[in-house]
């Protein structure tokens, strides 16, 4: 009886190990996997592809996920070191040995494809497949426009680029602006998943009458203008029912915590900065605010969208206008316009049933943000590779 269930456990595991040696082993590449937009992405997707194929994830620098992992994903680093006063010919070296390290854990754990995310890392990822002989799919998550790589990164992207085998971007006008380095054929528009670990945790309740709070989520600097929020909140008169919480870091900080003293707004301004439990703050928040001068995809956006909260954001280059239909599922207003942000704040914060309206419409509009549909688009690209 005993010798009986052994065998059978055995055979499960053999089919288990077969199972794994059948799948195509495919690995990500990334910078690292701290807070952030594209490192989010990086981990929901590869535990929603960990069903389909054998995963790993290089990383050039050393780092602890922020984000939750599948176990059986493998952790792989190029153990990347710069420092800022490095100089070009220490840089060089630096990533020529990157690209020999990407190489030797291609050959290594047998990878058939790779993907590449962000510019540089795209670059050497690319060096890396073609000294192998693989393919590569590379996806840009940045503005071009507004945040281009430097020189060098920029002149070493318009060459290598043309030898991706897929360029996946976010946007429709990220598409337009690739086309003039890349065949448009090669560029796929895939948005971002709402990650599901991340999706599960919403809950849909009333929200308190008593606790009303506005949410803003992202890195506190100049692009993300976190200051715009502070000082049209500061002009709203009846807000003693309101909270604004600022989550995220930055070096903006403290600059913003003055600036919050100054408007006489601290003791309703509460600066939470990178948490790991964000899925509370979506799910209690009244109102969400985005007050970006230009995106590559704004993910914060997109999740606040998801929870169904109502949703004010800037209309900037790119990104919120693919997600937001102006008074259907949230609200657009001009990049740097105080007076209309503090017009619409105003007019939500009074109006529950106009909350409740656009509310529902975000949580209809964002079914498409589902990650089997999502992870479905990036698999049918995959699997025309190999």
């Amino acid at each position: 009886m005993v010798l009986g269930i052994w065998l059978i456990a055995l055979d499960s595991s053999l089919e288990k190990i077969k199972a794994m040696k059948n799948k195509k082993t495919i690995a990500f590449t990334i910078h690292s996997l701290n807070a952030g937009g594209s490192e989010r992405v990086v981990c929901a997707l590869a535990n929603e592809l960990i069903k389909h194929y054998n995963v790993k994830i290089i990383c050039l620098e050393n780092s602890k996920p922020f984000y939750e992992l599948d176990p059986k994903i493998k952790l792989l680093s190029c153990e990347l070191r710069v420092s800022k006063d490095q100089t070009k010919i220490a840089s060089i070296k630096n990533h020529k040995n990157t690209v020999k390290k990407i190489s030797t854990y291609i050959k290594n754990e047998s990878i058939d494809l790779l993907i590449g995310f962000t510019t540089s890392v795209n670059v050497l990822s690319l060096m890396a497949a073609k000294l192998n002989r693989i393919p590569i799919i590379i996806s840009e998550r940045n503005n071009p426009v507004a945040d281009p790589p430097n020189l060098l990164w920029k002149s070493l992207r318009n060459v290598f680029y043309r030898f991706a085998q897929a360029l996946i971007v976010q946007t429709s006008s990220s598409k337009l602006f690739f086309s003039k380095i890349i065949s448009p054929q090669k560029i796929i528009i895939i948005k971002n998943p709402i990650d599901p670990l991340l999706a599960s945790k919403r809950k849909r309740e009333s929200k308190s009458s008593s606790h009303k709070t506005i949410l803003t989520v992202g890195r506190l600097d100049a692009n993300k203008s976190q200051d715009l929020l502070l000082k049209a909140f500061a002009k709203i008169k009846d807000k003693h029912l309101w909270k604004l919480y600022i989550v995220g870091e930055g070096k903006n900080m403290e600059q913003y915590k003055t600036l919050a003293k100054q408007l006489q707004i601290d003791s309703y301004t509460h600066f939470e900065g990178n948490v790991s439990n964000i899925y509370d703050y979506y799910n209690h928040a009244s109102i969400f605010v985005f007050t970006s001068k230009s995106e590559g995809y704004p993910n914060a956006l997109s999740e606040a969208l998801f929870f169904g909260i109502p949703c004010i954001s800037t209309n900037c280059l790119f990104g919120p206008s693919d997600l937001i239909t102006h008074e259907k599922n949230g609200i657009l207003i001009d990049v740097d316009d105080q007076k209309m942000l503090e017009h619409q704040l105003k007019r939500l914060m009074a109006d529950e049933n106009l909350r409740a309206k656009l509310s529902n419409n975000a949580i209809e509009k964002s079914k498409k943000l589902n990650m089997r549909l999502i992870s479905s688009l990036w698999i049918k690209q995959i699997n025309k590779l190999i």
